[in-house]
């Protein structure tokens, strides 16, 4: 452990000799597992995991030191914990930056006192007294060297392994599942092939936000840079475990954030152009190690900041750029980006319609999106300076956008030192904000197919709620409103939704989306009595205001799974049904987008629905409800195909992470400090952990949940066990499913067919299965011993002690983890979670006129005990459950659902599964039919991954695939003009009463 820290030990080997010291020396005299060092990183493990105070540490060791025999050797407090850590960890390094983020005072600016740009002093200076305080900086920087970091991966034998899996592991043709099989990754190979050449070559993504560190009257942002290492299998590489904290800023940089990531590009560019020698430990050898970035990933604010283009107005797509189709709305002051018809094919029937659109037909097309080379080969003209707060700031282009109003700003020339002096000849207007830092510094940023990712976690966010907001007309958050329909008579545009006065009120007629009291009552009430496993989401009946009828307290995965899987089923019986399947069409997009496993045939079909379905939304919606997340879904689709899975490029990891940042705050003046050193030593403690056999890391979650691959199917019981005593029929029958279900067993049920089919050979098949049930127990019993009697060799101990049968008293449970999940029995299930639903797929045997067929089936029941039977080797658990009918109690809807009635009962004679066989679902009561319920399956947690056989987890709902049915839309909204169905006659509209 110590031995593969000693590169950070260049220059005091005085230090390494001491750790090498202490690992080998016991923490007491005959101790034997633990030494000094291995004690204290177990210790400051529990420390930073948490969250102990510096003071309760101190007197926990104080404690430990009395505690233990004379002579031990603890450390005596944090201080002395903390040294030893911080000698073994890779340090960090705090740079001074200009009051106004103009530089950093580093390389050819490390000895000046003012900065050469604004004139502003580098040390701090008193606001009233305006004295200079020497050697006490105005602003400070935090950078987290990147490159020791990587190569300490390498120095832990299992990571070295892992970072080698995207070039062994199995890969489908045609299936994105990782994005080492995008087209992005294989572009930096065929570019590059010096990176190619070596699989241990790291491919990086990285990612920014702002995060609030001090609440109330001193708010205070920092923020952290943080990149992901995509070399590592899909259930690794988004862990916080391999999420590395890279640079740190205090406050908001803003357009000037390429100043304070000049030093992470240093090392980018130096690993990627010369790279860095770095021991392999699971090859056991030493190579080149060399880096890429393959995109950044960025809420889309932050995105257009590290690019420098407009991220609003009227070219606020940053994937369309001049050519975003944009018009701006008088009196909602805002842009609407309606007008997708033009992605439609060139003979599609929307494209001639007027009436429900625009008022006009729609014969434009889209271009292309730039690529890397034809962005630098415009951007390359930008002349760049840096800093804020001063007036004569200027930027050398001759026109630039401001990239907030769409308005050009004309400005003067201004060299810079950022910039060639060939530029000098470019005299055509750009739009670009800046020259950014990727382009000028990383020779192959040009070569990205995508650059910056959009993230869709805040896509999904916001549409999900400009959606919810507009159809229970929420204030502040509909996009529905006076000044909407205001929009629509200046444009003359569905006249029967424009606004009409009378006396002193304004009626806004009902549109498609207008929900009646009667209908949001509904709405609201679906998603109150929600009931899900416990862990799948937040509590639903918690975020529902049934009073306001509106949703509040809503985080981003709620949006997620409303959008996801919720909306439809809430919407599912209220609103005119061409509306309806409009915004269940664009639910179904987003699942069927974010699935883990992507059919690369599949995308082009997906895209043109989504276009057809972004179309409808126009044709029901009002302009201002397309703000700029609605336009972007259109642009999801090319990433996914260029990028891979989404699940590797959204902010949901990098929100936690940042989460995780916020809390190592302990002292709200200087946050930034105790940010740092957190990280250092939860680094550390991670990286010892590699170590330690019996250490659980920080940032991977520990393997809770067990399943039939790790502990023999027994599974892992979270309830008393409680031994009763059965009736002996279903004890029989429980017996009998153990036998059918074991494999060793297989070739003595062959036998007893055999035997059942010579004796009675007439007998039709229907009378040997029952035949066969009845007294396949005693017989196989009887058989066995018998076989013992001549020898003991030839039988196994699974086949001895099953077929002698269980221990008569079954142990019953009433919460189970196994599979990944957490099951509960109906009794136990209480009134806020769901944990009772059962599914199971078996094979059912038919049997028609002498022949037998096979075919699976999926069953669906409601957990009601569960059984653990005792078989001396091994303890087997069971299921009694009720299952639902599937001849009369199981249908499936047009939409994909399956409804079941769980009142309709069947199987009683075979009430029993495995424990590891089953898989949990939940059921939700289905509007349209109050006796059938809709089943959602759910994902387990550390399930199987289909190829490798590897626990795989995320923190966040991911389906394998979208199994629903897409609403086709209406022949009749096909024609020429289609019908007027974009406004209600059934409800009232929304009466405003006018100010006096």
């Amino acid at each position: 452990m110590v031995n593969a820290t000693e590169d950070n030990f260049t220059e005091d080997y005085e230090k390494l000799q001491e750790l090498l010291v202490d690992a080998e020396k016991p923490l007491y005299k005959g101790c034997p597992n633990f030494t000094k060092l291995s004690a204290l990183v177990q210790l400051v493990n529990l420390k930073s995991k948490h969250g102990v105070s510096d003071k309760c540490f101190t007197e926990l060791l104080v404690l430990l030191k009395k505690m233990l025999p004379e002579g031990n050797e603890m450390v005596n407090n944090t201080y002395e914990a903390k040294k030893t850590m911080k000698a073994m960890g890779s340090g960090y390094t705090r740079i001074h930056v200009c009051i106004n983020d103009c530089i950093l005072y580093r390389k050819e600016y490390k000895d000046l006192v003012v900065c050469p740009t604004c004139g502003k002093s580098r040390w701090k200076v008193d606001e009233n007294t305006k004295i200079m305080y020497e050697n006490i900086p105005a602003k400070v920087m935090w950078y987290f060297p990147i490159i020791p970091r990587l190569k300490r991966l390498f120095q832990a034998k299992s990571i070295a392994k892992d970072l080698l899996w995207h070039a062994t592991s199995s890969k489908k043709p045609g299936v994105l599942r990782h994005p080492s099989d995008s087209p992005a990754w294989q572009a930096i190979d065929n570019q590059f092939p010096e990176i190619a050449d070596d699989p241990r070559n790291l491919r990086l993504g990285i990612s920014t936000d702002g995060v609030d560190v001090n609440r109330g009257n001193r708010n205070h942002s920092v923020w952290p840079v943080l990149a992901v290492i995509y070399n590592l299998p899909p259930w690794l590489c988004m862990k916080r475990r391999f999420i590395m904290l890279s640079v740190l800023i205090s406050g908001t940089p803003g357009n000037d954030i390429d100043v304070f990531l000049d030093p992470l590009i240093d090392d980018l560019q130096l690993l990627f152009e010369e790279g860095v020698e770095t021991y392999d430990a699971y090859a056991q050898e030493k190579f080149i190690l060399r880096a890429v970035v393959l995109w950044t990933i960025n809420d889309y604010p932050a995105l257009g900041t590290l690019c420098g283009c407009p991220y609003s107005g009227f070219h606020g797509c940053v994937v369309c750029r001049k050519e975003t189709q944009c018009c701006r709305l008088p009196f909602s002051s805002k842009q609407s980006y309606a007008g997708h018809r033009r992605y439609l094919p060139y003979n599609h029937p929307f494209r001639k319609q007027t009436k429900a659109f625009n008022g006009k037909q729609e014969w434009g097309t889209t271009t292309n999106p730039m690529t890397g080379e034809e962005i630098f080969n415009e951007v390359k003209y930008v002349k760049n300076i840096w800093g804020k707060g001063f007036k004569d700031k200027v930027s050398g282009i001759l026109e630039t956008s401001t990239g907030r109003g769409g308005k050009t700003i004309k400005r003067k020339r201004n060299t810079s030192k950022e910039c060639d002096s060939s530029n000098s000849g470019h005299k055509e207007p750009t739009y670009w904000k800046k020259f950014n830092i990727w382009y000028r510094r990383l020779r192959y940023w040009r070569y990205n197919c995508v650059q910056h990712c959009i993230d869709f976690m805040h896509i999904e966010k916001n549409v999900a709620e400009s959606i919810v907001g507009t159809l229970l007309n929420v204030p502040g958050k509909t996009k529905d409103g006076l000044n909407a329909r205001l929009d629509l008579a200046h444009f003359g545009l569905k006249q029967e939704l424009q606004a009409k006065k009378q006396g002193n009120k304004t009626i806004l007629p009902a549109a498609c989306y207008t929900l009646t009291k009667d209908e949001k009552d509904k709405f609201c009430e679906t998603l109150y009595n929600l009931r899900v496993p416990q862990g799948y989401c937040s509590n639903f009946s918690s975020l529902v205001n049934r009073k306001d009828r509106k949703l509040v307290g809503l985080k981003s995965h709620d949006y997620h799974m409303l959008m996801q899987q919720f909306l439809p089923i809430a919407i599912r019986s209220i609103m005119p049904e061409p509306t309806r399947y409009a915004i269940i069409r664009f639910c179904f997009f987003f699942k069927s987008i974010c699935s883990k496993e992507i059919r690369v045939e599949e995308l082009d079909k997906l895209q043109e629905e989504l276009c057809v379905t972004l179309c409808l939304l126009e044709k029901y919606f009002p302009p201002s409800f397309f703000d700029i997340m609605i336009h972007l879904t259109v642009h999801l689709t090319r990433e996914v195909k260029l990028c891979g899975p989404i699940c590797f490029r959204w902010m949901y990891p990098f929100e936690r992470c940042m989460k995780v940042i916020k809390g190592h705050v302990r002292n709200k003046t200087y946050p930034e400090g105790c940010i740092a050193e957190e990280n250092i030593a939860e680094e550390t403690i991670e990286f010892f952990s590699e170590y330690q056999k019996n250490m659980k890391t920080i940032g991977i979650p520990p393997y809770k949940y067990k399943t039939s691959e790790n502990d023999n199917g027994e599974g892992n019981p979270l309830s008393a066990g409680k031994p009763v005593l059965v009736s002996p029929e279903l004890f029989l029958k429980a017996h009998f499913y153990v036998l059918q279900n074991t494999p060793e067993i297989v070739p003595y049920i062959e036998q007893h067919m055999t035997f059942l089919k010579n004796r009675h050979g007439g007998k039709p098949q229907a009378w040997l299965e029952k035949e066969h049930n009845t007294t396949f127990g005693h017989w196989l019993r009887n058989k066995v011993e018998k076989e013992l009697a001549v020898s003991t060799e030839s039988i196994s101990e699974t086949v001895k002690w099953i077929s002698h049968g269980a221990h008569s008293n079954v142990l019953k449970y009433d919460v189970y983890e196994i599979n990944g999940y957490t099951f509960r029995t109906k009794a136990r299930d209480g009134g806020v979670y769901q944990n009772s639903g059962v599914g199971v797929e078996a094979t059912d045997m038919h049997i028609s006129k002498e022949v037998v067929t096979y075919r699976k089936n999926f069953y669906y029941g409601v957990l009601r005990e569960i059984w653990v039977l005792d078989y001396h080797i091994k303890r087997i658990p069971l299921f009694l459950c009720d299952w639902v009918e599937n001849r009369n109690g199981v249908k499936q809807d047009s939409l994909g659902y399956t409804l079941v009635e769980l009142n309709k009962l069947g199987h009683k004679d075979d009430p029993f599964i495995l424990a590891s066989q089953a898989r949990q679902v939940f059921y939700v009561k289905d509007q349209l039919d109050k006796k059938m319920s809709i089943v959602f399956m759910t994902p387990p947690k550390n399930y199987r991954d289909s190829y490798d056989d590897v626990d795989e987890e995320f923190s966040t709902v991911i389906f394998p695939h979208n199994d629903n049915i897409l609403p086709r839309v209406d022949p009749l909204d096909m024609g020429n003009e289609s019908r007027d169905d974009y406004y209600r006659t059934d409800c009232n509209g929304i009466v405003l009463r006018n100010a006096d």
